[in-house]
């Protein structure tokens, strides 16, 4: 027998093999499933792994009310089983992969995890690799995303392939070790060339899926620099200190410059057929061997008319930006100031608030939020800023105004946190 390839199905000389998909197959005794994907009766399916023709993830199966999970494979060796559902399986671009941590190039309009999907039938990125490499490998292998793309977005996502890394790669992320770079075409043309954008996030009230800049959001700060700049769009690369939902949309949409193609933030002026975000450099040490890893991924095709004008994206990407200090003190937003700019039809970046962002003034390390946990991002200079010290010099500021700060995304009937209703909940009474 000659060996053919279809979807998920092989023919091999001895046995054929499929893979155990929730949309095609249903998840549960492994005789069911068994029956269902080989168009066999249960009783056939029960004598099959009775008999230890049935192989699960390689090894022999011989419990019938063993539950079959998400991308396990079954081989069954028996001449009997002719005809097999043959589900597809999605193709994943394996950036670098070891026995400890794998790489890949998502692309755009898939769910980095299916948690948030809007119908059942969405299948998120991490399942995806996870289908593509049991498909490869013949057995279903140890896999965790550890951080999201937007659904829009492109480029490099980072997984564990084995348990022994996940709280050392855990641990990396909490202490910003794993370096990360992205490429994005704004709206508009930018007066400056370097700035750290400094503006907390959270979740807008009564929007499911938007985020805006609000005073008591989570301290959040991304580096912006300009590789090119024009009077239509510009390109920049965004680099990371914080890792928000939605962190470099907000904040490049704060500053009145809007990535192209995104509508939930405002982009109207540019057309395009994607929000043009993608993660294109990540750096880490490896978490077992010690040793620097440093990948690259450029942008697809869809990039290829807006960074004409750039120097070559290899060439950039391979140095290191130049980054301004992150310590920038972070204070309450200026409503009076907000409101002021958002009259304006294209605010100037330099008009915001010098807490939003920071000088030019550039600093020899590109040292992080979270590289030591006794230093605080509400300090300049290493020195701490108190809570009670910065609410003291806002009370004695004629320009700070003690009214909770709305959304700059948001209309001025928004609701403000007060305004929200809340319920206590109080924990039973124990007799």
């Amino acid at each position: 027998v000659s060996t053919q390839s279809n979807g998920s199905l092989t023919r091999l000389p001895s046995f054929m093999r499929v893979l155990v998909f929730p949309s095609l197959l249903p998840l549960g005794r492994l005789d069911k499933v068994l029956a269902a994907a080989c168009n066999i009766t249960r009783n056939t399916a029960r004598k099959l792994i009775d008999d230890g023709l049935v192989k699960r993830n390689g090894l022999p199966s011989r419990v019938q009310s063993r539950t079959a999970q998400f991308a396990d494979v079954l081989e069954v060796d028996s001449e009997e089983v002719r005809n097999i559902l043959a589900i597809p399986v999605p193709e994943a671009e394996i950036a670098h992969e070891d026995q400890d941590v794998l790489v890949a190039n998502k692309p755009s309009g898939v769910l980095s995890t299916p948690q948030l999907a809007h119908q059942d039938s969405d299948m998120g990125f991490d399942q995806q690799v996870t289908l593509f490499l049991a498909n490869r490998d013949g057995a279903k292998s140890h896999l965790r995303i550890f951080h999201r793309l937007d659904r829009l977005a492109s480029g490099l996502v980072l997984f564990a392939r084995s348990e022994r890394v996940q709280p050392i790669l855990a641990q990396m992320w909490q202490d910003n070790q794993v370096h990360r770079e992205y490429l994005a075409v704004v709206e508009g043309e930018l007066s400056f060339t370097n700035r750290t954008i400094n503006a907390p996030i959270r979740k807008q009230y009564g929007d499911k899926f938007k985020f805006g800049v609000y005073e008591d959001g989570l301290p959040s700060q991304t580096t912006v620099e300009v590789l090119s700049s024009s009077k239509e769009q510009s390109v920049v690369r965004c680099v990371l200190h914080t890792g928000r939902t939605h962190q470099i949309r907000v904040h490049l949409s704060a500053i009145g410059h809007p990535i192209v193609g995104d509508n939930l933030y405002g982009a109207r002026h540019v057309p395009a057929s994607r929000l043009l975000l993608h993660s294109t450099y990540l750096s880490f040490k490896h978490p077992i061997r010690g040793n620097k890893l440093s990948l690259l991924k450029l942008p697809p095709n869809e990039f290829d008319p807006f960074t004409n004008l750039c120097a070559p994206l290899e060439k950039v990407f391979s140095q290191r930006p130049t980054l301004p200090s992150p310590n920038v003190l972070v204070t309450p937003f200026n409503r009076a100031k907000f409101d002021a700019m958002r009259t304006k039809t294209s605010p100037a970046a330099n008009s915001l608030p010098s807490h939003i962002i920071s000088s030019d003034a550039a600093s020899p390390s590109t040292s992080s939020l979270s590289s030591s946990s006794s230093q605080s991002p509400f300090s300049v200079n290493s020195a701490p800023v108190s809570a009670a010290n910065a609410t003291k010099s806002d009370e004695s500021s004629s320009t700070k105004q003690s009214e909770p700060l709305q959304s700059i995304f948001k209309s001025d009937k928004a609701m403000t946190p007060k305004q929200v209703p809340h319920t206590v909940h109080k924990k039973p009474m124990r007799v």
